[in-house]
């Protein structure tokens, strides 16, 4: 787990996500690419009346082709606010179709009275990000969101040894990994707050769940998985592992040769007993024949 040096942290508000769709445009023809003719123009018809101005708007309003009523939908689409839970889902970064294993998180995410997350969709892409950049390299694993779940205001501080296992207890599933993002995370070992922890459910150890602190860096995802992976902290430089000061950033850390043969034996472990069930990954799609001169 990581220790912060801040003793006290700010719930962060999710702002509005919104999100835009593409689409192709028929081939109707635009209404303002059509000069109507002028009335005076017109031929009469043959009762003699004179064309009014609602049948040049009735015309108009005729030829306006599909490509028209795909960009109205398109912009309509593009107003509409979008759930931020929705887009914890479905806006962060799928698994990397070139990793031999994807593994699913369901992520909790405590929720204020509103609705709003206590974290951004942009530090959840970031957590995502970097455990897939360092875990496609070290385990040949990658990892995406399959779901995401609010959780009430009341679970926002987490306290105890309790809080922490209440919090992961009734949600608790094989297969995937849970991950609790709360507002604040307290070191039950000493005073102040830590940015994440690995936890296992004292009633049985073998529920085990990943906890976020809002406070958390974008690697503590990172470094709590590798945990999940059987990791103990350690003392090899440049690790992720690695808790003592000094070293290199931070930033700059990855798993040691020593760790990644551990976390790769324990990712074949962890499929065959069924902790962990992998998903079909997306493929790369094949080039298309090549077009014709």
């Amino acid at each position: 787990m990581f220790v912060s040096r801040a003793v006290a942290c700010a719930s962060l508000f999710a702002g509005a996500v919104a999100c835009s769709t593409s689409s192709n445009p028929g081939t109707g023809v635009r209404a303002a690419e059509v000069r109507q003719p002028a009335v005076d123009e017109a031929p009469a018809p043959s009762g003699g009346a004179e064309p009014s101005a609602e049948s040049d708007v009735a015309a108009a309003t005729d030829e306006r082709g599909a490509g028209d009523e795909d960009e109205d939908e398109k912009e309509k689409k593009e107003a509409e606010p979008v759930d931020p839970l929705v887009a914890l889902r479905d806006a962060t970064p799928r698994c990397d179709p070139a990793a031999k294993h994807c593994f699913g998180l369901f992520v909790h995410v405590v929720v204020d009275d509103e609705g709003a997350p206590v974290q951004s969709l942009e530090w959840v892409t970031a957590q995502i990000a970097g455990a897939q950049d360092r875990f496609a390299e070290a385990a040949d694993a990658s990892f995406e969101v399959v779901e995401v779940e609010p959780l009430a205001a009341a679970h926002r501080d987490i306290v105890s040894r309790l809080d922490r296992d209440k919090l992961g207890r009734p949600h608790f599933s094989r297969g995937v990994v849970h991950v609790f993002v709360v507002g604040s995370l307290a070191d039950v070992d000493g005073p102040g707050e830590i940015r994440g922890v690995h936890w296992r459910d004292r009633a049985n150890t073998a529920r085990r769940w990943v906890i976020l602190s809002s406070i958390a860096g974008s690697l503590t995802l990172t470094h709590e998985l590798g945990h999940f992976f059987s990791l103990p902290h350690s003392r090899y430089a440049g690790s992720l592992m690695n808790k003592q000061p000094g070293g290199p950033p931070f930033a700059e850390r990855r798993f040691h040769a020593k760790e990644a043969a551990k976390m790769r034996r324990a990712k074949a472990a962890m499929i065959g007993d069924g902790t962990l069930v992998p998903r079909a990954a997306a493929k790369p799609a094949e080039p298309g024949p090549a077009a014709e001169p």
